[in-house]
């Protein structure tokens, strides 16, 4: 079951997103003209990491596991791949 501390992890990763990593796809969506179509394996892999901490009968590290899978590895690459991508964001 999501604890308080869980809801802490998941509310920086939604905020991490909402102000670093959703500004930059728009950028680079403006400048480009197109979604940058390898971001979309990483938002569903983000969700699906979230969506597992909410399993019934979930173990605290379980959730814990998926919070740090969810930040490290999706969060990460989205901005990795944005950086890379977007030389003058």
């Amino acid at each position: 079951m999501m604890t308080n501390s869980h809801n802490q992890i998941l509310s920086q990763h939604y905020k991490l997103y909402n102000t670093v990593i959703k500004p930059l796809i728009a950028t680079y969506e403006a400048r480009e003209q197109k979604f940058p179509t390898p971001i979309f394996n990483e938002i569903r892999a983000f969700t699906d990491h979230i969506a597992r901490c909410y399993i019934d009968n979930a173990e605290d590290d379980f959730i814990t596991k998926q919070l740090s899978r969810a930040g490290r590895l999706s969060i990460t690459k989205l901005a990795r791949f944005l950086k890379k991508n977007s030389s003058n964001l």
